[in-house]
């Protein structure tokens, strides 16, 4: 089962561990959603994209993929903008 959550916010927190890397942005669109995380803050930025969904007034993480050593400013999101979480 996968989890949902009432909130965008609480679905993306519970991602990943949030002990080991970082949200650099969140975009959300409607139903739809998309956070980019760095699994890697300690070094070069490694980042990890997570989509998500809203069904019936919950959030639940979809598909996932490996975006590896893109700087993010080149991802198209807005790092500390209106969109971000972290």
């Amino acid at each position: 089962m996968i989890p949902e959550f009432a909130t965008l916010d609480e679905a993306v927190r519970a991602s990943l561990p949030q002990d080991s890397c970082r949200i650099v942005a969140v975009h959300e669109h409607g139903d739809a959603a998309v956070a980019l995380f760095d699994t890697r803050p300690s070094a070069q930025p490694y980042l990890y994209e997570v989509h998500y969904q809203r069904q019936n007034g919950r959030w639940s993480e979809g598909s996932s993929s490996k975006r590896g050593r893109v700087a993010p400013a080149s991802a198209g999101f807005r790092p500390g903008g209106r969109d971000s979480v972290g």
